[in-house]
C-alpha cells in the first residue's frame, strides 16, 4: 500500500511538470555520448526511471523515446567533430589522460568492425562514449557515421525507455 501511495505521488508530480520529461531525456541522450559527461552522468540508468514514471504518468513515449534519440544523435556528432579536430590534443585531456588505453581500444574496435561497430558500440558501456570520439580521429567518412550513429541513438534509447514503461506496467497495471 505505501509503495502505490508513494508510485501515485510520484506520477502525480510527473503529470504536473511532464513538459521537462522531453528535454530530460535529451540531456540524458546528449550526456551519455560525450566522454567527459558520461562518466559524471549515469544516462541509462535514468533512463530507465525517467521512461517508467513518465510512462506511469501517462506522457508520450514517443516524444520521450524521440528526445532520447536525438540527444544521442548530437552528442555522438560533437563528440566526432571533437575528435575530428582536436586529434593529437584530446589525448592529453580528462579522462583520456589517466586512461591512455581507452581511446586505442574504441578505435580497434571501430576499424575492425566499421559502421557495424559504431552500432554496435553504443551498446558496449565502457566503449559508448569512445567510439564516436575515435571515429572522428579516424575520419570516418561522415555520411556513414550520420547513418550508424541516427540507427544506434534511436535502438539505444528504445532499449533503456522500455523496461521501465514495461516493468511498470507489469508492476502496476
Amino acid at each position: 500500500m505505501a509503495l502505490e501511495a508513494a508510485w501515485t505521488g510520484l506520477t502525480e508530480a510527473v503529470k504536473a511538470n511532464s513538459w521537462l520529461a522531453d528535454p530530460i531525456a535529451f540531456a540524458l541522450g546528449f550526456s551519455e555520448s560525450i566522454v567527459f559527461f558520461s562518466w559524471l552522468v549515469p544516462s541509462s540508468v535514468l533512463l530507465v526511471a525517467l521512461g517508467s514514471i513518465h510512462g506511469a504518468a501517462g506522457g508520450s513515449l514517443v516524444e520521450l523515446w524521440l528526445a532520447a534519440s536525438a540527444g544521442c544523435f548530437l552528442g555522438d556528432i560533437a563528440s566526432y567533430l571533437m575528435g575530428r579536430t582536436m586529434k593529437g590534443t584530446i589525448e592529453r585531456m580528462w579522462p583520456l589522460r589517466a586512461h591512455p588505453e581507452w581511446l586505442p581500444r574504441a578505435h580497434a574496435f571501430m576499424e575492425k568492425w566499421g559502421i557495424l561497430g559504431v552500432i554496435v558500440g553504443k551498446f558496449i558501456g565502457p566503449l559508448r562514449p569512445f567510439i564516436p570520439l575515435a571515429s572522428g580521429i579516424a575520419e570516418m567518412a561522415w555520411p556513414q557515421f550520420l547513418a550508424a550513429s541516427a540507427v544506434s541513438s534511436l535502438v539505444w534509447a528504445a532499449v533503456f525507455l522500455l523496461p521501465g514503461v514495461i516493468g511498470t506496467l507489469w508492476l502496476f497495471d
